[in-house]
């Protein structure tokens, strides 16, 4: 259902569970570890920040110690089902909720997630299958595929939201925009942006040159 990477390792949600390969050498992949049950449930998505990778399976949030990225540790479990995209953001994790719209967890300590909240703009986004990130100028906004109802767009923070000159300011969701598929089709994912302030991936691996300044 889905692959996510983590400097060399690729961890490939399956019905096998969470695998995770080794692509150091990428002529040679390898395997390292199969998590499955009860450790964690059919991996349905995954993303990765720093040390923490966390995964949405069938019924829960599942948090991992990354520490040795070849054998994921799980080390907490938060029962939400119903999970379809994951998207971390400094100390909030974004995920699309199907009918239940856009949850926003905290993860400033990983391995004790909560809810933070959950954004439906009142009942219009209930067909939530991805959301990504980005930042246009001094504002933040996510990019919701809300399924049969296209893409969403909403501001998540501004200039004037609480504590937002800060490292992570809570985000306070707002629809602003609305694009409509055509021909009835529906917005299952969304593309995710470069991340032009990383020099290096997870183990260390040059991920840009540098830049001429003048």
């Amino acid at each position: 259902d889905s692959i996510t990477f983590h400097g060399t390792h690729a961890h490939i949600g399956c019905d096998a569970g969470l695998v995770t390969i080794d692509l150091s050498n990428p002529k040679e992949p390898k395997v390292t570890q199969v998590l499955s049950g009860p450790a964690i449930g059919r991996p349905r998505a995954m993303t990765t920040q720093g040390r923490y990778g966390f995964v949405a399976d069938d019924q829960s949030l599942v948090t991992l110690d990354l520490t040795d990225p070849a054998h994921p540790r799980p080390v907490a479990n938060l029962p939400f089902p119903g999970l379809k995209s994951l998207y971390a953001a400094r100390t909030y994790l974004f995920a699309a909720a199907g009918a239940r719209g856009i949850a926003i967890f905290d993860i400033e300590n990983p391995e004790q997630a909560k809810v933070d909240q959950i954004y439906d703009a009142e009942g219009r986004i209930n067909d939530a299958h991805d959301i990504k990130l980005g930042a246009t100028y001094p504002s933040q906004f996510g990019y919701v595929a809300d399924g049969k109802n296209g893409l969403r767009v909403l501001q998540l923070t501004t200039p004037e939201t609480p504590g937002s000159a800060g490292f992570s300011p809570r985000p306070v969701p707002m629809l602003v925009s609305n694009y409509k598929m055509k021909l009835g089709g529906h917005a299952i994912c969304i593309a995710k942006g470069i991340d032009r302030d990383r020099a290096v991936d997870e183990a260390g691996n040059q991920l840009e040159i540098g830049r001429a300044h003048v």
